[in-house]
């Protein structure tokens, strides 16, 4: 998609940066006429319970972790709490 002057003058006034309006892309709702793409208020908290939850997970992962598998059969998994030896 291309961005017209008036487009990148106005996010620029507007403290819009492209991470935001690829945030809005990804987590909003185009409106049925699709002309307008919009992330209310709860798409954005849900947005940050989302990503609180993903920081929880990865706090608790600190040393890392592991999954072991076979073709398509998950046989184990398990937290990195020593060093692992690469075969």
């Amino acid at each position: 998609m291309h961005a017209s002057a008036h487009f990148d003058a106005r996010t620029q006034q507007r403290g819009i940066s492209p991470a935001m309006v690829e945030m809005i892309f990804e987590l909003g709702k185009t409106s049925p006429r699709g002309d307008l793409v919009l992330m209310n208020r709860k798409a954005v908290r849900k947005a940050v319970a989302n990503l609180n939850r993903l920081k929880h997970d990865l706090e608790k992962m600190h040393n890392g972790g592991g999954i072991a598998y076979d073709g398509e059969m998950l046989i184990t998994a398990f937290h990195l709490t020593k060093k692992f030896k690469h075969v």
